[in-house]
């Protein structure tokens, strides 16, 4: 009987940047999404407004413009340098978790339309996602 003899490759180390990556991706992620829905909200206030059931399509931008600002900064965030990506990061998801807990306040406290109402769960769910991941990464970080 022949021996065959299976060479597997050798198991690559984890790099210290591939945290930092990893964290540089997620924030570029959630700076695009961000932004996206921030110009749609601005662009599109009456139709949002109308959507959602939100009175307001002041509230609408207000909360957009905010989106589209907080957008530039995490872009920000995801270009630092590395040593400074960690209290940086931790700044951008403890926005995110605000963001998560004002959602659960808004979904008592405003009479979202059934679209709204999902549309800010789903939306909520993703932040969180983005929190969690951000953190996640962060927590490797050398």
């Amino acid at each position: 009987m022949a021996q065959t003899m299976h060479r597997t490759a050798p198991a690559v180390p984890a790099t210290t940047e591939q945290p930092a990556q990893r964290l540089r991706a997620v924030l570029a992620v959630n700076a695009t999404t961000s932004l996206a829905c921030g110009v749609a909200g601005l662009v599109a206030a009456p139709y949002w407004s109308d959507t959602l059931g939100v009175d307001s399509t002041a509230w609408i931008r207000i909360v957009s413009a905010g989106l589209v600002i907080f957008a530039i900064d995490v872009a920000i965030v995801a270009a630092r340098a590395k040593a400074s990506l960690p209290a940086a990061g931790l700044a951008v998801s403890m926005g995110d978790l605000a963001w998560v807990a004002a959602t659960v306040v808004a979904l008592f406290v405003v009479d979202f339309t059934t679209t709204g109402w999902i549309l800010a769960l789903v939306i909520g769910v993703g932040v969180l996602d983005f929190a969690l991941a951000q953190l996640w990464f962060r927590s490797r970080l050398a």
